[in-house]
């Protein structure tokens, strides 16, 4: 029945030459149609004398949604031909609402992540529902998104809101996440919440800035240490690695020499590697992103000075 409705609406909306008063109580006729079932479905429910518990729904399959999920699209493309001014906009936005509810309450939590069914109501500008729709159906990637685009200040409050109300491990990770991917490196460093130490036990590449941050910095070198020898197709960053390694080493209360004297070996080498390549340096400080170098083992560098004729061995050992 759903389809064959979506069918013939879709007939209509698609032709030119119908009147855009006409598609547009097409899609409110649909529409009605298609609550007037999710209202069956929830009465039929509601008397069901079974508990599935988490068992799947029938209506949770996405061939089921598809018709829902088709009709919301032509609704908003309705709305957006005929403007906030048709005199079906509120009728139409409603409609939208209780559909968009039922499907999004269907989806999966990894489904409702970014929704585009929430960025439906962004693009028209109706953001307190779109924002209601994301707080109620925990659709967290949008919040967070949504508040990070907002002035400093405003963020943090934001954000401290979205975690007293969700109190969710969920939410933090997801945040901690966003803050990992789009440069707010600092923010995330100064998260105290305990999940926040589980999220940096996971993420190597940048837990030992955590580790740096709480003053553990034996665990920090051991950790940079790791990551330097990981980076062999990257000499750039071997050496960066290699140099917070050594400055961590260094911060010790007891500084632990044979653990320093590896990482001086390490760099020693890289040193070498430059003297083989003057412009390596240059690239070493660029300001801009340049392409990967790998790193030379001990034997390369022997094997490159002592293949070239104009090369003073000597100047390896200065």
């Amino acid at each position: 029945l759903f389809n064959g409705l979506l069918e013939e609406e879709e007939d209509i909306i698609g032709n030119d030459d119908e009147m855009l008063d006409y598609k547009v109580e097409c899609i409110e006729y649909v529409g009605t149609a298609l609550i007037i079932g999710k209202e069956a479905i929830d009465q039929r429910r509601d008397d069901a004398v079974l508990d599935i518990g988490n068992d799947l729904r029938w209506t949770q399959e996405k061939h089921i949604l598809k018709p829902f999920i088709k009709h919301l699209n032509m609704l908003f493309n309705c709305i957006n031909q005929a403007g906030h001014e048709c005199s079906k906009y509120v009728a139409l936005l409603k409609q939208g609402v209780v559909i968009a509810a039922f499907i999004m309450n269907e989806q999966a939590f990894d489904d409702r992540q970014n929704s585009p069914i929430v960025a439906k109501f962004l693009e028209i500008s109706e953001h307190t529902i779109a924002i209601e729709l994301a707080k109620r159906f925990q659709d967290y990637k949008t919040l967070i998104r949504l508040a990070c685009a907002l002035p400093d200040i405003e963020r943090k409050a934001k954000i401290e809101e979205y975690k007293e109300f969700f109190s969710s491990g969920d939410f933090c990770n997801m945040l901690y996440e966003y803050y990992l991917e789009n440069g707010y490196m600092r923010d995330l460093l100064e998260v105290k919440e305990p999940e926040a130490n589980l999220f940096f036990a996971t993420q190597t590449n940048v837990g030992w800035m955590r580790d740096l941050e709480n003053g553990d910095f034996a665990k920090a070198c051991h950790t940079l240490k790791t990551l330097s020898r990981k980076s062999n197709d990257d000499v750039i960053l071997k050496r960066r690695l290699l140099s917070f390694a050594k400055l961590s080493a260094l911060c010790e209360d007891e500084v632990d020499e044979n653990f320093l004297e590896g990482v001086k070996r390490d760099l020693n080498l890289i040193k070498l590697q430059q003297k083989l390549d003057p412009n390596l340096e240059m690239k070493f400080d660029s300001p801009d992103p340049v392409s990967k170098i790998r790193s030379c083992t001990a034997e390369e560098i022997i094997r490159a000075n002592l293949s070239d004729t104009s090369c003073n061995i000597d100047r390896c050992f200065e």
